[in-house]
């Protein structure tokens, strides 16, 4: 990718060129957020704001996001942050790598909680595998998906064997 449109991507998440991959994040999770059908942001100005509009606002957000990622992790053809390797070393997916990944890139709890909507709670009941504090398997499944996302994982893999984990925890309580 060129300076030009490197920078133009910057520019589309309102960042300054050369932002690192937590900054990337959090500034998309925003402006999605922002430009998002039921933002309470844009209520004032809904009926100006056309929906063709907003979906290539929201068009452009995605591609600059994925564009930038592709960029900073490794494989993708950028300059990847030290940090960011860590997960690929992950032999299982449980809170414990979890935890572990989200700290190699710098980023506390409370962010992941702001920009996914997940509960700072859930959040410490996921990375510490304290399994009777979590909510129901769906919304757990869930909340799996959009943690590992949000921390650009293999989310299926997330899902797959955190589950595991917990399935094997159920069945131990059933007996």
């Amino acid at each position: 990718m060129d300076e030009k449109e490197l920078s133009r991507h910057y520019e589309t998440l309102e960042l300054e060129p050369g932002a690192d991959l937590r900054a990337v994040r959090n500034a998309y999770y925003y402006l999605k957020d922002l430009y998002s059908q039921d933002s309470y942001d844009t209520v004032p100005v809904q009926e100006e704001f056309l929906d063709k509009k907003r979906g290539s606002i929201v068009k452009e957000i995605e591609e600059a996001y994925q564009a930038l990622v592709n960029y900073l992790v490794p494989g993708g053809g950028g300059q990847a942050p030290d940090d960011s390797t860590t997960f690929l070393q992950v032999e299982i997916f449980d809170g414990k790598a979890l935890r572990e990944i989200r700290e190699s890139q710098k980023i506390n709890l409370r962010e992941v909680s702001l920009a996914t909507h997940i509960s700072l709670e859930f959040l410490k009941y996921i990375e510490a595998e304290h399994f009777s504090g979590l909510p129901p398997e769906v919304y757990l499944k869930g909340y799996l998906k959009t943690y590992a996302e949000y921390l650009h994982v293999d989310s299926e893999r997330v899902v797959t064997e955190y589950m595991a984990r917990y399935d094997a925890w159920t069945r131990e309580g059933e007996q």
